[in-house]
This record gives structure tokens, C-alpha cells and sequence, in this order.
């Protein structure tokens, strides 16, 4: 969810708007208003989030006018039915940015009570109405008349947003997201009061409403300009699912006519079959929760396609998006785009259920909502793909690196949170990265049929109404039976504490036995009180003498109470892995020898006899536990080395995603060239066994991974991936025209070609870009090792008129094909032509420079250069780069800890450190 828009607005008197700047500017009046009644918060004093339980609405009637937008305005009339449940003197509702024109108060003879006041609380956005009399117990209508803006930031909770001013695709749409309801129309924002709605649309005849229900009446006035369309009363249903939507728009429907396909008449065409994919998501849901589509009161799913937008909009029967979603017909056209595009179909469509059907009673259980719509993206999009291996990729999916690493700093939160402040809630990243992973632990736990079941009385106990994370626990422990008592502890566990637990693996090899034992991870392995924090953790494992993965059945419990488990048995030559499958939210860290143990046996030929997903993991778990000092280098560079044998995409992922942060920490040492010199015929196997060019045999995670393999592969210096890009290049150069090189691949193998090539090669690319001036090409002459040709390439930055952006495509290239030797190219042509470069490219130039400083007489010689040419820096530049010296000292005395455990590790691998001389090459992030 994105952030909302500066609150500085109440409606006492109006209020203007400044689109410019994106906030409401308050009058003098308004400022002497709110003085006056005390109506903004003291600091000191907590600010209560949640309205009134005195008053519920029941039923909204709509009529919203967009035909005529003068000054970014619309207008509305709003009647709301609400019931009284104990006698006020105030109602208190939500309305933001909103002008309140007229009041009343209409009783069920038709007398009317007007109020005395109303006021706007600027950090509530409480509507408070206070009425001479008191109300009584009963049900009333609220009258209210009102106008509002019109957006033009097309993101966040915006109300109704407006590209007005692009007359080829106009649109005014509602982009609600959570709390933007408030925005468009008075109501009780909060997602617990379930109201129905009946909706009446006046518009531009020349374009089509629509809404969430479908349309009963369209009626058009005697000019044939303006028309009303009026739609069917909603179910109950919370005020953030509301959507109206009001552009130039055509449809392809589905043959049971559920589903309609709005959009631009020119690309309608093109994207018919999503309907087809959306039908089959539809029916997979019904499977899954025995709830159909239209048993939810819906007779249409409407999913409209506009350009240039940035949030896709999920309504209760609307869906907006930006997405041209490809689907399985199309996936010839780009693999990755076409599964993402089913996955974030799948994504929508699950929240017509989950998050409409059953709506979160608050905010903060946004985190589990959202953990079961993502969850179920992976498994219905499994249900309707054939043989994707979609489940094994929720895991590594889910393990993002903005989720680890922001669950191992020392402050962060619980999924669970006492804080109820909606923006928090809304804009917490992590509750929502880290909700899948545990929600798939307990799919894990509590069995996958449990868990299915679950849901489906879920939904059914709180159809139309809003259930909790509790609610759901509740179900939970009713199908589970007697493990009552195990549900709520460890579900509750997991989700109030903050992080996760590291499992320490302690063998006594000459007893025969293993202890376990948990702590927190936290960054850098700092010891802190939080490290104290512990978990209900399941425990299943594999031993050498008795491999069977394929088993998820939990063994034994790590409680909370600090306990050891200890497991018996074991034999001294044999490994044991714990985490089956991958299926826990922790890290395990075994004793010296069974890592020792564990890398013999992956770089034995019988390597499969540990599971896909489990070598995925420990190479995850032993990369992220180096990186943050728990395991030394040693160990994870011997573990790397087993990928010689590696030819399953699912652990190279695991690898490709940490390419980065594993160089980037080398490269400050003298162990990057050892390391590549070792690492750089690891892929040579994976690369071998599939082709640049795509295959009908192809599994498609190869189809997937293909182009990022043969990048990390050549980044990582593999001969084989030099020798097909030079083949493919050659080709290239000779017959332009019929050889068709990859779109995502062509800067790489341009690149990886001239790396692997030869001078002829080079002088040809040269000649093209003088031509063409095509970046990829300039990015390729780069990538040369050859001196003299780097030093062409750079003078040209001097001698012709490049642009800035030419300027760093040749800095970057040169610094990241050749690294060491790179700088070194680069240092020396800064100190011998600095007079010569630009002004105003000079901090650019010596950025490149610095990036990738790895040794004290290169650090010495750039703080020599600075100091003896201090009168011909600019001040700006002198500031940028000694902030770029100064980071690249931090970093060099940081990495110097790991120097010890990279010595002792090729030390054992017969490295020559000193001496080695290997190919440099592109490192990828």
C-alpha cells in the first residue's frame, strides 16, 4: 500500500487545493476554526484511530456527478441509512478533502434536523456532526451534500484520480487502495462497517461507467451528452471495495458472459485470451474454497486495462490494472512476463474472495490477508499451469532480500502490532513479505488439506462480514481437534514476535547424538536483548543413513522456553539436514564437521539424494549466515564448489540472487581473482546443458532462468559462456539481418562476445557505434581487455561530443569488465587528462574510480591525486569525492575480518594469490 497524501485540510468553510504540491491548503479562518475548538491532537496525547460503536451504517445511495470537472471538482449526494444503537448527540463518520455544502438529518415521518456544527479532525479525518437534540435509538437517513477533488497523482489512497488532460485515453477512476474512500464520499471508513450501496453515475455520454455490480438503467438526457447509469445494490460490502471508473472503453467477454474485458478499442484484441486464463482462476477457486464466483451476489467480474497507471486497483467485482496480462498462449512471447502476468491475475481474482467477500475487521490483520492472497496465487496458478513447478518456487520467492534483510535488524516489528495507526499499518513493507513465508510454514505444520479446510469454513462462518486473525485460528483449532492447544501457541508465537530463529546444530560425534538450540538472527550476528527472543520452532529432518525428504511430518518441537532438543542415533560419518523441504521461516547452522559432511556429499555424483529444495537451502542459509558473520568464508566458498555438478535451476537462483553482495565483498580484497578463478568454471555444466536459443523441450524454469544464467555464468568468468557469446557475436556481425540475438541477452553477449573475441571484433563494434550510436554497442567496446583499445574509448569522452549518458555507459563498463585492471585504466587516464575532461563530468569520471577500490596503494594514489590537483577541484566536486574516499575506506577496514578465513581457504585449494592472472568480468547486481 502507498502512502497517503499530506493531511492539511478540514471543511469548515471549504477548503482549496494545491495539485502542485499534492495537499490541501488550510484558510486563516479554517486555522482559527480549529485553534478555537481544539480539534488537533496534543503531541503528547495518543491519537484513537477508531470511530464509534454508537452508529452503524447499513445502506449508501451515490449520486456522483462527473460529467462537469471545473477546477478539479466533482460532486456528490450521498443518503446513508444508519441505525442508532444507543442515543447521541454527535455522529462521527470519515470525509477528507471534502467541501460538506449541506446537512440533514431525515427521520422516518420525513421531518429533517439540522446540525449545529460540524468539524474535520485533520489526523483522524473524523467527521463529527453535532445535532441540537439527542438522537435516539432507531434508524435515520443522513442526508449529506458535498464536493471533492479530482487527482491528478495517479498512486496511493487519491480518492478519485483524473488524467482529464490526455484526451486519447481519458479516465476518472477511484483509486481507494484502503483508506480513500473518505476521499469521495462521507462514509464510516473502516473495513469492519459492512454496508450495502447502491451507485448512480452521471457522466460524458461518450464514455462508459462502471461500477462494482453490474448496470441496471442507462439513461441519456434529450442532448444525447450526458448520461446517468445506474447500477444494482452491491452486497454488504466494506466502503474501500467501492469502484467507479469512468473512460472510453470496449469489452470482450467471456462465453458465460461472467467475465468482461474492458479496454482501449485499438488493443482489445490483444489480450481476448485473458478472459480464458481469468475463467479457469475462477473455476480454481471455486474448487479450492466451494464458494463460486457469483454465490457471492456478483453477476460480473469486470477487468479493465488502462495505460500509465501505477497501482492496480482490486474492487469487489472491478478490476483496474495497467497489466496487458500475457497469458499461456502467449508465453512464446516472454516467459517470465507471462507467468508473472497469471500470478498477478491469480493475485486479483483471489481477493474477490479474501479481502471483499471476508474483509479484515482492522488494519492490522492486513498482514494475514495479505499472506492468504499470495499464498494462493502460487496454488491456483499451479492449478492451471502445466507442469511450471510454481510451489517449489514459493519458497524462494517469498525469501526476498528485502524481507531478510529487514527482519534481522534489532528493531523491527511483529506481523501482529499494537500500533493502530492505519498509515503504519498500510506501509509496513515487511508485514507483507514476511506474512507468506509463515503462512506457508503452517500450511506445513497443520497439513495442507487442514489448511484448505480451514479456509472453507472460514469464508463460509463470515460470508458478507469481517473475521480476524483470531477467527481464523479459531477454525483452525476446531479441525485440528486435540492439537488445540499447539495451534494458538505456535501461530500466535510466530506472528507477535518480531524475526526469526537461527537453529544450531551441535553434534557429539563419539555419543552418537545431535543438540539443537535456537537464538534470533540479527544483522551481524550483535549481541543484543532481542537476541533472547525465541520461538515455537518445527523441527523435521533427514540423515544420511535414512534420507526421505519427501516426509514433511514434524518430529519435535524447539519451544520458547529455551529448551534443547537432542536427537540420537546418528552416525559419526554421516550428515543430517534439518528443514525438510525448506518449509520453515528459520536458518539452520551446523558444527564444523557436518557442513564438512554435507559438502562432501553434494560434491559426490550422488548429490540428488538431497533434495532440490534443500540444497537451495543450505546454500541460502550458509550465504546469508557468512554474510552476517555466523559462518566463516571457508565454509561457504568450499559449499559454492559443488555447483560444478549443479544442473537444477532452483539452487543457481539461490546463487544469482547473491552474485552481487558475494563479489562486491571480494572484490575489496586480493581473494577476488582467486575466486573467480574458482568459481568461473562452476556453470560450465549448467551452461552446457541448455541453449541461448529456446527449446519446445525446454521445462520452463528454464525457459524462466535461461537468460539469467548465461549473464550470472559469464559474470562469474565461465569459458563456456565467453566461447557461445563470441559464436553468437560473429554470427551477428556477419548477417545482421538473419541473426537475431535475445533482447534480454544482447548487451551481455555483445559484451562477453568482444571479451571472448578478437581485435577484428572489437575495430568492427567500433566502426557500428560511429554509426548508430547504440549504448549497447558502447557498452560492449567497454568490455575489452585490451589496454590500448580501453584508452580509444576513453578519449573519446575528451574528443567527441559525448552526451552523459554515453560518458557512464564507457565508465561503467570499463570498471565492470575489468575491475581491478579497470580502476587502474581509469585512474591513470584521470591523472594524466584531468585538465582535458569536462567540468562538469569530472565527479563522474572519478566515481568510477573509487567504486571499486581493492587495494591501500590505489587508495593512496587517488588521495595523493586529490591533494596535489585541491585548486582545480570545484567545491561540489571536491565534496563528492571525498564522501566517495571516505565509504571506500569504511568499507576496505570493514571487509578486513573475512581476510583470515579467504587466506586459510585457498591456502588449502593450492591458489597462488599473489601470482594469479585470469580473465576479469562483468559483475551483475
Amino acid at each position: 500500500m502507498l502512502g497517503q497524501m499530506n493531511n492539511h485540510c478540514d471543511s469548515v468553510g471549504g477548503c482549496s487545493y494545491d495539485d502542485s504540491v499534492g495537499f490541501v491548503l488550510l484558510s486563516e479562518d479554517q486555522l482559527n476554526f480549529l485553534k478555537e475548538n481544539d480539534l488537533r491532537h496534543n503531541i503528547a496525547t495518543p491519537v484513537l484511530f477508531r470511530l464509534p460503536t454508537t452508529v452503524k451504517p447499513e445502506h449508501y445511495s451515490i449520486n456522483i456527478d462527473l460529467n462537469v470537472i471545473e477546477n478539479n471538482e466533482f460532486h456528490g449526494e450521498i443518503n446513508i441509512l444508519i441505525n442508532v444503537m444507543s442515543p447521541v448527540n454527535n455522529l462521527t463518520l470519515h470525509a477528507k478533502y471534502l467541501k460538506i455544502n449541506e446537512i440533514n438529518l431525515i427521520f422516518n415521518n420525513g421531518s429533517i434536523m439540522k446540525p449545529n456544527y460540524y468539524s474535520i479532525d485533520i489526523k483522524t479525518n473524523f467527521f463529527t456532526i453535532n445535532f441540537p437534540k439527542i438522537i435516539l435509538t432507531g434508524k435515520y437517513f443522513l442526508n449529506l451534500q458535498y464536493s471533492g477533488i479530482i487527482s491528478t497523482v495517479i498512486y496511493g489512497n487519491r480518492g478519485f484520480v483524473s488524467n482529464y488532460n490526455d484526451k486519447s485515453s481519458f479516465y476518472i477512476m477511484t483509486q481507494l487502495l484502503s483508506i480513500g474512500a473518505r476521499q469521495v464520499f462521507p462514509c464510516w471508513d473502516e473495513p469492519a462497517w459492512k454496508a450495502s450501496f447502491r451507485i448512480i453515475v452521471k457522466h460524458n455520454a461518450r464514455f462508459t461507467a462502471l461500477s462494482n455490480m453490474h448496470r441496471i438503467k442507462i439513461e441519456t438526457d434529450e442532448t444525447n451528452t450526458i448520461q446517468t447509469t445506474t447500477f444494482a445494490n452491491t452486497p454488504k460490502m466494506s466502503t474501500h471495495s467501492v469502484a467507479i471508473i469512468v473512460a472510453d472503453l470496449v469489452y470482450h467477454k467471456s462465453d458465460n458472459g461472467i467475465i468482461k474485458l474492458w479496454s482501449k478499442k485499438h488493443i482489445i484484441n490483444k489480450i481476448k485470451s485473458t478472459v480464458d486464463v481469468a475463467g479457469k482462476i475462477l473455476d480454481a477457486m471455486k474448487n479450492f474454497t466451494s464458494i463460486s464466483y457469483t454465490d457471492m451476489g456478483l453477476k460480473e467480474l469486470d477487468i479493465v486495462i488502462l495505460p500509465n497507471i501505477h497501482d492496480v486497483i482490486v474492487s469487489w467485482g472491478l478490476i483496474i490494472t495497467s497489466k496487458n496480462f500475457i497469458t499461456i498462449e502467449n508465453a512464446a512471447v516472454d516467459h517470465t512476463m507471462a507467468e508473472n502476468s497469471i500470478k498477478d491475475l491469480c493475485y486479483v481474482c483471489v481477493q474477490q474472495w479474501f479481502g471483499n467477500f471476508v474483509t479484515v475487521k482492522w488494519w492490522s490483520d492486513l498482514w494475514f490477508y495479505n499472506g492468504i492472497i499470495n499464498y494462493l496465487k502460487f496454488v491456483i496458478t499451479e492449478q492451471i499451469t502445466d507442469s511450471w513447478s510454481i510451489m517449489d518456487r514459493i519458497i524462494i520467492n517469498s525469501r526476498t532480500e528485502n524481507l531478510f534483510t529487514s527482519d534481522i535488524e534489532s528493531d523491527v516489528t511483529g506481523l501482529m502490532t499494537n500500533n493502530i495507526d492505519p498509515s503504519y499499518l498500510l506501509n509496513n513493507d515487511l508485514l507483507f513479505h514476511k506474512s507468506v513465508s509463515i503462512i506457508y510454514m503452517a500450511t506445513q505444520v497443520f497439513g495442507v488439506a487442514n489448511f484448505q479446510k480451514t479456509l472453507q469454513i472460514y469464508l463460509q462462518d463470515h460470508a458478507f462480514e469481517t473475521a480476524s486473525f483470531d477467527d481464523f485460528v479459531d477454525t483452525l483449532i476446531r479441525i485440528n481437534g486435540n492439537r488445540t492447544l499447539s495451534c494458538k501457541k505456535i501461530l500466535k508465537n510466530w506472528v507477535t514476535k518480531p524475526g526469526f530463529p537461527i537453529i544450531t546444530v551441535r553434534r557429539d560425534y563419539t555419543a552418537g547424538t545431535a543438540t539443537l538450540s535456537q537464538s534470533r538472527f540479527l544483522k551481524n550476528h550483535i549481541n543484543t536483548i532481542e537476541r533472547n527472543t525465541t520461538y515455537w520452532v518445527p523441527i523435521n529432518y533427514a540423515i544420511q543413513g535414512n534420507i526421505n525428504f519427501q516426509s514433511s511430518a514434524i518430529e519435535n518441537w524447539l519451544n520458547p522456553n529455551g529448551e534443547i532438543i537432542e536427537i540420537n542415533g546418528l552416525q559419526e560419518d554421516q550428515w543430517i539436514i534439518l528443514n525438510k523441504k525448506w518449509f520453515g521461516y528459520y536458518c539452520v547452522n551446523y558444527d564444523v564437521k557436518n557442513w564438512q559432511l554435507i559438502i562432501t556429499a553434494l560434491k559426490s555424483d550422488n548429490y540428488i539424494d538431497i533434495h532440490v529444495l534443500n540444497r537451495a537451502q543450505i546454500l541460502y542459509d550458509a550465504l546469508k549466515l557468512t554474510m552476517n558473520n555466523h559462518l566463516d568464508y571457508g565454509t561457504l566458498m568450499s559449499l559454492i564448489g559443488y555447483l560444478k555438478h549443479e544442473t537444477d535451476i532452483l539452487p543457481w537462483i539461490i546463487i544469482w540472487d547473491h552474485t552481487f553482495e558475494i563479489l562486491f565483498k571480494l572484490i575489496v580484497t586480493k581473494y577476488y581473482n582467486p575466486f573467480l578463478e574458482y568459481a568461473s568454471e562452476l556453470p560450465n555444466k549448467l551452461i552446457e546443458s541448455i541453449e541461448y536459443h529456446e527449446s519446445d523441450d525446454d521445462h520452463h524454469i528454464t525457459k524462466l532462468y535461461k537468460n539469467t544464467a548465461f549473464i550470472s555464468a559469464c559474470s562469474w568468468g565461465s569459458k563456456s559462456c565467453f566461447r557461445k557469446s563470441n559464436e553468437i557475436l560473429t554470427k551477428w556481425l556477419e548477417n545482421p539481418k538473419q541473426v537475431l540475438i535475445p533482447t534480454a541477452l544482447s548487451e551481455n553477449i555483445l559484451c562477453y562476445g568482444v571479451r571472448g573475441g578478437d581485435q577484428k571484433i572489437w575495430d568492427t563494434l567500433m566502426e557500428k557505434w560511429i554509426i548508430e550510436e547504440d549504448n549497447k554497442i558502447l557498452y560492449a567496446l567497454g568490455c575489452s581487455s585490451n589496454r590500448t583499445n580501453l584508452n580509444k574509448l576513453l578519449f573519446k569522452i575528451i574528443e567527441s561530443n559525448m552526451n552523459e549518458l554515453m560518458i557512464k555507459t564507457v565508465l561503467r563498463a570499463i570498471s565492470c569488465s575489468n575491475k581491478i585492471s579497470g580502476q587502474d585504466i581509469i585512474l591513470d587516464f584521470v591523472i594524466q587528462n584531468w585538465r582535458s575532461i569536462k567540468p562538469g563530468f569530472r565527479s563522474i569520471v572519478f566515481h568510477y574510480v573509487t567504486y571499486y577500490i581493492t587495494e591501500e596503494n590505489r587508495f593512496n594514489k587517488i588521495n595523493e591525486f586529490l591533494k596535489a590537483n585541491e585548486n582545480l577541484l570545484d567545491k561540489d566536486v571536491k565534496i563528492i569525492l571525498q564522501k566517495d574516499i571516505k565509504i571506500v575506506g569504511q568499507r576496505i577496514a570493514r571487509y578486513n575480518i573475512i581476510i583470515p578465513e579467504l587466506e586459510e581457504f585457498f591456502f588449502k585449494n593450492n591458489s597462488n594469490i599473489d601470482n594469479l592472472k585470469i580473465p576479469s568480468v562483468t559483475l551483475v547486481k
